[in-house]
């Protein structure tokens, strides 16, 4: 007889239920895991009424959650890319990942550079940067290049 215990690598879930996506999510966007499908919490076997059917409904649910060839962060689809849809495993437990873990998830997947990193807040102005610079009285200057051939 086998010794279930939840693990950072191990999950145990007794039926299929709304949760389910944010573990698969978790363990996408860590060091990938092991979720038991009709095993309780504490490692009590209950089985499945129907494997097949569940086996189906897991499918489906990873196809809509984890595209195909993607990179992290993976997250849920009607969430987006923010603490409430990314997910990341922490000890036993899949919690939401903070707004820098989302950043360095997307830097790391997409090998960027600080300064080539997109901002997770998308409303963006240039306001600051001209109060900053008459603060400074730096001037702005622009210039133009002409080749003559």
């Amino acid at each position: 007889m086998m010794d279930f215990s939840e693990s950072s690598r191990l999950e145990l879930k007794e039926m299929i239920n709304n949760e389910f996506k944010k573990e698969i999510i978790a363990f996408a966007n860590t060091n990938g895991g092991e979720i038991y499908v009709g095993v309780a919490k504490d490692g009590t076997v209950v089985g499945v009424e129907n494997s097949e059917r569940d086996m189906e409904r897991i499918s489906s649910m990873i196809h809509d959650t984890v595209s195909r060839g993607g990179r992290p962060p993976y997250h849920l689809t009607d969430k987006g890319l923010k603490p409430s849809g990314v997910y990341v495993r922490h000890g036993v437990v899949s919690v939401p990942a903070s707004e820098e873990m989302i950043r360095n998830m997307i830097r790391q997947s997409d090998r960027l550079t600080y300064d080539r990193v997109r901002s997770m807040n998308q409303d963006l102005t240039f306001q600051f940067a001209e109060y900053y610079f008459k603060e400074k009285k730096y001037l702005l200057q622009r210039r133009i290049n002409v080749l003559w051939v």
